[in-house]
């Protein structure tokens, strides 16, 4: 299912689709979470919420593949329903999970969303991951709120060039070009 997660090969994917379904493996939550993660990589996002659906079990890895498909796609009201569905259900999100929910709330520049997630990550002890911090950063930049975006972005020990790259981009994009400069 990885050699058919493009767009180019969702052919043939449905086709391997076709053959676990006909040997009963849709059941088994590798071959269900291999089969949403090759849809939404196709960009048949539409099929791969078909399969999470019908999933009786899921683990962690399952449901970071659906939201960060869902964000991926310019779905982040879904992605953030599912990231609120997935607490309910039990299971508690991790690193991935909040890069591909800052990514959604992002794209749909929510930042009540994005404060409800960060109090999230605080309460996680998420915060220090360098992944979380660099998300946190570009979703507060992108969302209009460049003295959140600066003030977690202080708060990173350990930044890297990703995250220097955000930090002045968020300042740019919002008139502080000094200010970018200086960074």
């Amino acid at each position: 299912l990885k050699a058919f997660a493009s767009p180019a090969a969702l052919k043939w994917g449905k086709e391997v689709h076709a053959y676990i379904r006909h040997d009963g493996l849709e059941s088994d939550v590798r071959v269900a979470s291999a089969l949403v993660h090759m849809y939404a990589k196709s960009g048949s996002i539409d099929d791969a919420r078909l399969v999470f659906d019908k999933m009786e079990d899921r683990n962690i890895i399952t449901w970071n593949i659906m939201i960060g498909g869902l964000a991926d796609h310019g779905r982040g009201h879904e992605a953030y329903e599912l990231f609120l569905r997935m607490q309910l259900d039990g299971f508690k999100p991790d690193a991935i999970t909040y890069v591909s929910i800052l990514n959604a709330c992002a794209s749909v520049g929510a930042l009540e969303w994005v404060k409800d997630v960060h109090s999230h990550i605080l309460a996680a002890g998420l915060e220090s991951d360098l992944r979380v911090a660099s998300a946190l950063v570009h979703m507060y930049a992108k969302s209009g709120s460049i003295d959140d975006a600066r003030l977690v972005f202080d708060r990173i020990k350990d930044r890297n060039v990703v995250t220097w790259n955000i930090m002045i981009g968020g300042l740019a994009d919002h008139g502080c070009g000094i200010e970018a400069y200086e960074l």
